[in-house]
């Protein structure tokens, strides 16, 4: 599987994503689903707005036409998304298990090359770490 390196922007953006999504993910979700709801909306109404002064159509008729072709849209994808999800999820576990094995080869050559003294102090930091957060906690 051939992947290609983002630049640093598009890291940081994909990062502060996964993030937003994981801390506040019922906020995230809101913003992108009245961020949607509003596209669609002015999206519709430019389309009835067409149908009723370009073609003179009444409102209701052209209301009618954006309501079911809509809706028809949304099953075509709907269907068309359904039967792609296995290959995605496949494609995305691929990808995930891909960037692992690199982090982790990242992170041991890494610690290999860190001398005894810093991987003591490194250690002994997270320990106090670690400790401070259950004494935090237990207060």
């Amino acid at each position: 599987m051939k992947h290609s390196k983002l630049p640093p922007s598009k890291t940081l953006l994909l990062v502060s994503a996964a993030l937003l999504l994981v801390m506040m993910p019922e906020d995230i979700a809101h913003l992108l689903a009245g961020l949607v709801h509003f596209i669609y909306e002015s999206i519709a109404f430019a389309i009835e707005e067409l149908l009723t002064h370009g073609l003179g159509l009444s409102k209701f008729h052209a209301q009618m036409i954006v309501f079911y072709s809509s809706l028809a849209i949304g099953v075509l994808l709907a269907f068309w998304l359904i039967r792609r999800i296995p290959r995605l999820l496949i494609r995305a576990k691929a990808c995930a298990q891909w960037a692992y094995l690199q982090t982790r080869a990242y992170f041991l050559c890494a610690w290999q090359r860190f001398y005894t003294r810093w991987k003591l102090e490194l250690m002994l930091a997270q320990v106090v770490s670690i400790a401070s957060v259950i004494v935090w906690t237990l207060i």
